[in-house]
């Protein structure tokens, strides 16, 4: 969206009668075929050919076997708490 100016001003260079809801209207099929495109592509990369996502990113998350704590729970001997 930060062209849409720009585009705006070109636009009505050529047809003087447009508003801004006309560029608006022809931009949205493309969004969403870019979306649904990025998207295939996406799923693509990651569950079918198995690459990770970024240098050192993890593609699965694993839960641990223990539940996170709460705040109601007291830290370990040692740690500091920032919180008061």
């Amino acid at each position: 969206m930060s062209y849409f100016g720009l585009i705006v001003s070109f636009v009505t260079l050529y047809k003087k009668d447009l508003r801004i809801g006309t560029p608006i209207a022809t931009i949205i099929p493309h969004s969403i075929y870019l979306f649904i495109g990025w998207t295939a592509l996406f799923f693509l990369w990651v569950f079918v050919a198995g690459l990770p996502v970024g240098p050192g990113a993890a593609t699965y998350f694993t839960m641990s076997a223990e539940p996170p704590r709460t705040h109601t729970e007291t830290a370990p001997e040692g740690a500091v708490s920032y919180c008061s």
